[in-house]
């Protein structure tokens, strides 16, 4: 029978009971009463043919041995366990464990880009802080006669501040870089658990999820 269904999760067999769409019952009342100040008969019972013309009736399931429900509209047929198997092959493709792996190491790598920048900064103008003396040791000869005594190393000063901005930088990139890979393992760890869910029904279970909408089989 068009309107029996077996269970996907018990397989008990279940009929259908025919339901109209939700909201039926408000647009026949609202009309039954319109009709009633106008002194339009039968305005109730035509909204409620109207409403069922246009949204159609939907054919509702419950299993009285498991507790499922389930429906689909009335006269709609069911469709077929090969092409609910394509529609599942779509969705195990789509959630494949570390399909965007590429993806993924092109955006560690980016993130990884912006530390090693400032990072090769800071190196080099430590280094040149770590190497020099913020003060030197000079002598200026002037017209009274020669004067030796320290003077201030701008270029020190200069790197340190560099040095100093581009260490800044520097942890900021390896804080997004380790951001990066959190986010890309718990991504792939939600497709990991969508595949094993996806791999474990069966397919009648599966042409009642909604992975069958979100993967339609003729697209």
């Amino acid at each position: 029978m068009e309107n029996v269904e077996q269970c996907p999760y018990c397989g008990n067999y279940v009929a259908g009971v025919e339901k109209s769409a939700s909201g039926k019952g408000w647009i026949q009342g609202a009309a039954t009463a319109a009709g009633a100040y106008f002194g339009i008969p039968m305005a109730g019972q035509a909204a409620g043919y109207a409403v069922d013309a246009v949204a159609g009736k939907n054919l509702v399931f419950q299993c009285p041995k498991c507790g499922h429900s389930w429906s689909r509209k009335a006269g709609e047929s069911v469709i077929p366990d090969e092409l609910v198997e394509v529609s599942r092959k779509k969705a195990l493709e789509y959630y494949t464990y570390n399909s965007q792996a590429v993806t993924f190491i092109g955006s560690l790598l980016g993130s990884g880009l912006v530390a090693a920048i400032p990072g090769v900064i800071t190196y080099f103008t430590y280094s040149y802080c770590k190497n020099h003396d913020y003060m030197y040791t000079d002598t200026i000869h002037t017209i009274l006669g020669d004067h030796t005594g320290q003077y201030a190393n701008w270029w020190w000063y200069i790197n340190a501040f560099i040095c100093f901005f581009a260490a800044g930088f520097t942890l900021i990139g390896i804080c997004l870089a380790l951001r990066q890979v959190i986010k890309a393992c718990e991504k792939e760890a939600e497709k990991q658990k969508h595949y094993d869910y996806i791999k474990s029904l069966t397919t009648a279970q599966y042409r009642h999820s909604s992975y069958m909408k979100q993967f339609p089989y003729d697209k």
